[in-house]
């Protein structure tokens, strides 16, 4: 859990610098009140600004969008959304600055993709960003800073303590459609349109585990897992996340070397035994001449 946790210091620091900072701001104004540009056209210089303002986090989104409050993407680092519609609810996680902490974020299958994703907006208002400040009725919005959230970037780091081949370490979540699916470290980097879309949906996932995981408990134990394989495993309920971390291993792994050493046992106590009946029959067979 400490590297879940340490993740999303990560996302929550960068999104809280970036919206503290002068120059993001007002590039960010400037790009929301300029016409409309088409894709073929040349980024402006405030365009340009924020570019290289998001560079430094480009390791941990997959994108960073300015939308319009009608939900038009005007700028963004991935340059093929722009002009596209990104609803404000349901999907995306429309928040302030002190709720980065406490509100819990939405996964949604991306409909570009088909894989689970998670996208944070945070207000862009018409005077300096205040943490004190819940909305921006007293201070006009302009628009909303859209984070994508990169969650092959999670998995991979949650992986980092798994030294083991046999153990299973996953992230599992509820989609906006219901389906509870898994987050996939090779898949989930922004390059899923290079995958063919027949292959982009994730299968649907079920055990006693994971349902008892999504309705928010933690615990242990041995279970048939999603494939029906008998595993002993954990789980954990994040619940900034709505998701949950399954670590699992299959019983007929865990158990071998307890199985290797009855095994042992068994033959070295037969083997015990017989010496002993042997020592016994030669004790009676002297004893009678």
């Amino acid at each position: 859990m400490r590297r879940v946790d340490a993740w999303l210091i990560d996302q929550r620091s960068s999104l809280r610098q970036q919206l503290g900072d002068k120059t993001v701001l007002e590039a960010g104004r400037d790009v929301l009140a300029a016409p409309r540009r088409s894709r073929a056209a040349p980024p402006s210089p405030a365009e340009l600004t924020l570019d290289a303002a998001f560079r430094a986090t480009s390791s941990l989104r997959v994108s960073t969008s300015l939308l319009s409050n009608g939900g038009i993407i005007v700028y963004s680092t991935q340059p093929g959304l722009l002009g596209y519609y990104r609803p404000l609810a349901n999907t995306t996680t429309l928040l302030h600055p002190h709720e980065l902490e406490t509100k819990p974020y939405n996964l949604y299958t991306d409909g570009g993709t088909g894989l689970p994703a998670i996208t944070l907006a945070l207000p862009l208002c018409a005077g300096p960003v205040d943490d004190r400040i819940t909305d921006c009725r007293s201070k006009r919005r302009l628009g909303v800073l859209a984070a994508g959230l990169d969650l092959g970037v999670l998995m991979r780091r949650v992986r980092q303590d798994s030294r083991s081949g046999d153990v299973s370490v996953t992230l599992v979540g509820q989609t906006g459609f219901g389906t509870i699916t898994e987050v996939h470290a090779e898949r989930s980097n922004g390059l899923a349109p290079s995958i063919p879309r027949k292959d982009r949906l994730l299968p649907p996932l079920s055990s006693t585990a994971i349902l008892r995981a999504m309705d928010g408990f933690s615990g242990s134990g041995a279970y048939l897992d999603a494939h029906g394989v008998p595993v002993l495993g954990a789980y954990r309920w994040i619940p900034s996340l709505r998701m949950a971390l399954m670590v699992e291993a299959p019983q007929s792994i865990t158990f071998a070397p307890a199985r290797r050493i009855a095994s042992g046992v068994f033959v070295i106590g037969n083997a015990s035994v017989l010496f002993v009946c042997f020592l016994l029959a030669r004790l009676r067979g002297s004893r009678t001449v």
